[in-house]
């Protein structure tokens, strides 16, 4: 019937307006995709991330990737201050001026291979321990430098032609004296174990030998 028309009984007819379609509730969709994004992007961390609560030598390294790992303890390690107390004087020195090093690389993947984050079990494991190495000649002249006072040279030994008495006349060898690096070494490795930017001993003077002497040398 047209709209507005007039029935045979006098009663005015129309159409009623279609009633408008409902819309799809998509909101499910919309959360549910970034949910699902945000899933897979966890699943595959964890799949390259070391587990929470790891530590290196004092150094932090849970939720890190070995790579990232390594250069945290190398950093730590490198800006690890000693200051030295000696009788001839302070100095302060870090494990970088002393040549500190250790196979950080080598550590960051043992520590993932054993505490990978997709493994629950191997959250939050036991610190784990490093031996620091140190070249004690480096080191003894990156403390000499740093505090000359606290060093005297060793004088080598000699053999020269007498002609009063017509021989070769030997001078024995004078020892020197320099900073204890090893006592320095040991306080870098507890400062670094203990996860502690700074630390200080009190190492004495210790002799310093000649490279050239007159002594035979010790058998081992």
């Amino acid at each position: 019937m047209t709209d507005g028309a007039n029935g045979t009984d006098g009663v005015t007819y129309a159409w009623a307006p279609p009633e408008p379609a409902k819309r799809k509730n998509r909101s499910g969709l919309w959360i549910g995709i970034p949910a699902g994004a945000t899933a897979v992007a966890l699943i595959a961390a964890s799949l390259v991330l070391i587990a929470p609560g790891a530590s290196v030598a004092g150094v932090q390294i849970g939720g890190l990737t070995a790579g990232a790992a390594a250069q945290a303890i190398s950093a730590r390690l490198s800006t690890t201050e000693v200051t030295v107390e000696s009788p001839a004087g302070e100095v302060t020195v870090t494990g970088a001026d002393l040549g500190a090093t250790v196979d950080a690389t080598a550590i960051a993947e043992k520590a993932f291979a054993d505490n990978p984050m997709w493994k629950p079990a191997a959250w939050f494991p036991a610190g784990t321990g490093v031996e620091v190495q140190v070249d004690p000649a480096a080191a003894a002249a990156m403390l000499r430098d740093k505090a000359p006072g606290t060093y005297r040279a060793p004088v080598d030994a000699t053999v020269a032609f007498d002609s009063v008495s017509q021989s070769y006349v030997s001078t024995p060898a004078e020892a020197g004296e320099g900073i204890d690096v090893a006592a320095v070494t040991e306080a870098l490795q507890s400062a670094f174990d203990a996860g502690e930017a700074t630390t200080s001993v009190k190492a004495g003077l210790v002799p310093v030998d000649a490279a050239v002497s007159t002594e035979r040398p010790t058998p081992p």
